[in-house]
């Protein structure tokens, strides 16, 4: 009885192969085909009950795999510097995120390893949306099936050739020099990979109208414009192509396009590469389009379960970075001789922190002995600060008047005509506002400039012309503005002076030797 099943579908039909693994490997138990009418989820889900309906399956919870074709997918060739193989999974993805139309955080990428140069990495990066995935696993988990790899597939089809091609004697190219092109012809696409050395090169998909007599034609020059892209020069019969499928349904499209291309054209019949037991497969027509499933099949059997397969670009189990293996034992030596230095180091912290927590209980006890006081110095600073708000537009009027007078320069040339000072009481401080008149505007400026200093700061409207007839024709009005924090200051400085006057003299010690004019100690 089957346990795998290989399931592969577009808007025209879905193709399922049936097989069993062992020990030995893989054997085909059944392929076949069923026609749809689309490629919804409901009617995939239904064609896909019907066939494990048939085989007796049903209730079985059988491994499923998926083959998704190149139209589902992003699929790029990229070329990188060296890479180390452990850092090539994550460099990949970095570059298919900056390089492709939409890659996200959530995308799923995978990639296959080309031929390259020596100071190269080229790597073949496909990468399918989330809803895209979501979507089959959605139809398998539906079906009854447990989904184990989603892959590529014209890749698949290619790690067929890659695995089997040489154990079948219609397929051997050791005589042909130049690359294997192999070409899967579904209903509306045509599948084409470019091998060199049984290394996958090249990829592509095109569309193709079903049952058009000009699709072999347009398929060799499919074919020539692969060739190309990869470099190869279509004028030389070096290369060789294999269509998947039997020489009977697809011998006209093998003449047209061996006499387009000049070059040598064969079939290769998928259900030959691999031991089966089915007694229809072969009655199938397009048995070619198995070829990616039997594909799928024998690379998932080389490796084990849930694993990477070098062959496949398997979306469900995408390349990871390898985990280096180390040999512990040196570092668990040293981990033990660290382990053994930081339990002595923890003894004596230990010790260490157990005298400072009992000095830091003696500090929080000192501490809470000194609250009450601090309150209280806190009350009486707020009550200060109270004082010193109101004390601070007690401007000493005098003293500044008396340093303005001084400033003023003679009748001769200006005079005061009115004097205002005022205290904000909010703010603190005070303003003085001088108006008056001078024989010219240079003794205004000379004003402005004497009184203003540090703790002064002076602002007017400059001179004025008050008019030919006056003696004094400039007018002038200044403003001197004193700080709160300037009277404070003051005030603070005139207290220090009379502590210090009120401060006693020290009284000389009687025993203390003092020493006369003379020279003599008494």
């Amino acid at each position: 009885m089957a346990n795998l099943i290989a399931l592969d579908w577009d808007t025209r039909e879905l193709r399922a192969v049936f097989a069993k693994s062992s020990m030995t490997g893989i054997t085909i138990i059944d392929a076949v085909s069923t026609k749809l009418t689309n490629d919804s989820a409901e009617e995939v889900i239904a064609a896909i009950r019907q066939l494990l309906d048939q085989r007796g399956l049903a209730k079985s919870k059988i491994k499923a795999m998926v083959t998704l074709g190149r139209g589902k997918s992003e699929l790029r060739q990229l070329n990188l510097p060296p890479v180390p193989e452990n850092e090539l999974p994550e460099i990949v993805r970095l570059q298919a995120m900056q390089t492709f139309a939409a890659v996200g955080e959530t995308t799923l990428v995978d990639f296959l390893t080309l031929p390259s140069a020596d100071d190269a990495t080229a790597v073949l990066a496909a990468a399918v949306a989330p809803a895209t995935m979501k979507s089959v696993q959605s139809i398998a988990t539906a079906a009854g099936l447990e989904l184990t790899r989603v892959a590529l597939r014209p890749v698949a089809a290619a790690a067929l050739y890659q695995i089997c091609g040489a154990k079948n004697q219609s397929v051997d190219d050791s005589s042909i020099v130049g690359d294997v092109v192999l070409l899967d012809m579904l209903a509306d696409d045509a599948e084409i990979v470019v091998t060199r050395g049984r290394r996958v090169m090249f990829v592509r998909s095109v569309r193709m109208p079903p049952d058009s007599p000009d699709r072999p034609v347009q398929i060799a020059g499919e074919l020539r414009r692969s060739l190309m892209a990869c470099g190869i020069n279509t004028s030389s019969s070096s290369q060789k192509v294999l269509i998947w499928g039997q020489s009977k349904t697809h011998e006209s499209e093998r003449v047209q396009i061996a006499e387009s291309l000049g070059c040598r054209v064969s079939t290769l019949d998928p259900m030959t590469l691999v031991e089966s037991s089915s007694t229809n497969a072969n009655d199938q027509m397009h048995t070619g389009r198995f070829a990616p499933l039997i594909g799928l099949l024998v690379a998932d059997s080389k490796v084990s379960a849930g694993a990477s397969s070098p062959y496949l670009v398997d979306f469900l189990n995408p390349r990871k970075a390898i985990e280096v293996v180390k040999d512990n034992r040196k570092a668990i030596l040293v981990g033990a001789a660290v382990a053994a230095t930081a339990l002595m180091a923890s003894y004596f912290a230990w010790s260490n922190l157990r005298a400072m927590d009992q000095e830091i209980d003696a500090r929080q006890k000192e501490l809470a002995a000194l609250k009450p006081q601090v309150t209280s110095a806190q009350a009486s600073i707020d009550r200060t600060e109270v004082v010193d708000k109101f004390l601070d537009g007690n401007v000493i009027w005098i003293d500044e008047l008396s340093r303005t007078a001084k400033m003023i320069p003679p009748a001769t040339d200006a005079i005061l005509k009115t004097v205002s000072a005022v205290s904000p009481p909010r703010e603190g401080g005070g303003k003085l506002t001088l108006s008056g008149a001078a024989g010219s505007p240079v003794v205004v400026d000379q004003l402005a400039s004497a009184l203003r200093d540090g703790i002064h700061r002076v602002s007017g409207t400059g001179a004025s012309d008050l008019g030919d007839e006056e003696n004094y024709r400039w007018g002038f009005r200044e403003t001197i503005e004193i700080d709160a924090d300037t009277i404070r200051s003051q005030r603070y400085d005139a207290l220090a002076k009379l502590r210090d006057q009120e401060t006693p003299a020290p009284i000389a010690d009687p025993t203390t030797p003092v020493t006369t004019g003379s020279g003599e100690t008494k």
